[in-house]
């Protein structure tokens, strides 16, 4: 006998048959950040990694939605859960890939600097402090690497000796 696929169950596959961006990423994204806003924490674990298991996600959505949830896990106090969500995210701004071995050609600078900066908050909520100076100097290094202002000396060039 087949079984009979209901619409929720359609619906389903479709969504995890094409990547998420744009719009739709953004209402979802918006919806978890609201859910935790209100305390709603055990419901926004829950959608973020219902949507975490879809497949293809942009890294940049894919990135927010653990970022999210590590917020989350961080208020109930799951502090564990919130550090393998932060390592995901290092894995995933180096260019490695949540479904597979291989790797991008080339890490995200700005992908990164959102990793270091959550991997430091779960950091010195573990008791970590050392680590977590580490790893915020560590972002605050990527942000100045991609910063159009790193240019050295070049308004000191122009003063009189």
């Amino acid at each position: 006998m087949a079984k009979k696929v209901s619409g929720i169950d359609k619906t389903i596959k479709k969504k995890s048959a094409k990547p998420k961006g744009g719009k739709e990423a953004g209402n979802i994204l918006e919806q978890i950040h609201q859910l935790a806003w209100t305390g709603q924490h055990v419901k926004a674990i829950d959608v973020a990694t219902q949507e975490l298991s879809m497949s293809r996600l942009q890294r940049d959505i894919e990135m927010s939605l653990l970022d999210l949830r590590a917020e989350s896990y961080i208020a109930q106090g799951q502090l564990d859960l919130a550090m393998q969500d932060a390592k995901a995210m290092m894995k995933i701004a180096k260019g490695d890939t949540r479904s597979s071995n291989t790797r991008i050609s080339k890490p995200d600078s700005r992908l990164l600097t959102q990793a270091l900066n959550r991997l430091a908050l779960v950091q010195m909520r573990t008791g970590d402090l050392n680590g977590a100076v580490k790893s915020a100097t560590k972002a605050v290094n990527a942000v100045g690497a991609r910063s159009p202002r790193r240019t050295t000396n070049k308004g000191r060039d122009n003063l009189a000796p």
